[in-house]
């Protein structure tokens, strides 16, 4: 039996493309509402807490498929988060988004110092001010991660 998700999901690509899913064992398979596919390449699941969604043609975000028919990204899910959940979730996107920043911060640093390396006094130079900020972005999370003892 088919969860309530997952029958929700599929009336509402249903209704959009204004055709039915194909069913096999696992799932179905349908046009994906999002990029407007003619072949039935959008793979969709139920899996053991939420609704599963692989587009094979484009890689479609599951997020975009579902705002196409109407829905949000909490309609795939089983039943709703408790407030553990919530803030693993939330904890999870932060150490991504301090990552990604962090990663940024790192290469302008270093393609100042090959700069420095090599000389070129114009480039070292040139971008001081963004140096700076980075230098202090770099400086200031590193003294938050280790107050907080390794936690962002």
């Amino acid at each position: 039996m088919k969860s309530l998700s997952f029958r929700n999901i599929i009336q509402a690509i249903e209704i959009h493309n204004g055709e039915n899913v194909n069913y096999n064992a696992n799932g179905c398979y349908c046009k994906c509402p999002y990029h407007g596919s003619d072949s039935k390449k959008l793979y969709i699941a139920d899996g053991e807490n939420r609704v599963l969604m692989d587009c094979k043609t484009a890689g479609c975000d599951p997020k975009d498929i579902l705002e196409a028919v109407g829905l949000s990204i909490k309609d795939i899910y089983h039943k709703p988060f408790d407030r553990k959940e919530i803030d693993k979730y939330i904890a999870i996107k932060k150490d991504k988004e301090f990552k990604e920043i962090m990663h940024f911060e790192i290469l302008i640093l270093m393609q100042w110092l090959t700069a420095c390396e090599r000389g070129n006094r114009d480039d070292v130079d040139k971008d001081k001010d963004r140096i700076i900020k980075a230098l202090k972005v770099v400086q200031n999370s590193s003294y938050h991660f280790i107050n907080n003892k390794g936690e962002i």
